[in-house]
């Protein structure tokens, strides 16, 4: 009797599985793309109106530190989750996923200018890229985490 209640539960969370494509569809990977360098160079157009990009701390600080990474994160993705033994992710939800993570990124980063607390940026944006990162672990289903932790752990 347990057996056939165990069946049921697969079966109906592989019905469901199925019904999730129908739910929503990822965008094209060049559009995901498009929009990543789209946010990088608004953000560096608002540094250079600002004034603010003549220093050498701040110079390309829209592409280097949130185009970059999520750029990298969209073409690693695929492969990581692969290798990790996890089911294929195409290149749109790849990149769709960065995408969400650079989005996340920018909102956490430049929400102490908000405040008119400028001098938290860099803080928030260290704390943005942990939050992210451990979102993209959650919505990856932990393999990545399994993978990380077992190399950091056989480190000597």
């Amino acid at each position: 009797m347990l057996r056939s209640h165990t069946f049921m539960v697969a079966d109906s969370s592989s019905q469901l599985e199925g019904l999730s494509a129908l739910i929503m569809q990822a965008p094209s990977w060049r559009r995901s793309v498009l929009l990543i360098c789209l946010f990088g160079g608004a953000i560096e157009l608002m540094l250079l109106l600002a004034g603010i990009r003549q220093s050498e701390l701040v110079a390309y600080t829209g592409i280097l530190v949130f185009t970059v990474p999520a750029l990298f994160a969209a073409a690693v993705t695929g492969p990581l989750v692969r290798w990790g033994g996890g089911n294929d992710i195409t290149p749109d939800w790849s990149a769709l996923i960065a995408l969400g993570g650079c989005i996340a990124t920018i909102l956490i980063t430049f929400s102490p200018v908000l405040l008119l607390a400028t001098d938290l940026v860099v803080l928030f944006f260290a704390a943005s890229m942990g939050i992210v990162f451990f979102l993209r672990i959650l919505l990856l289903g932990g393999r990545l985490w399994i993978i990380i932790s077992g190399i950091f752990c056989s480190l000597p």
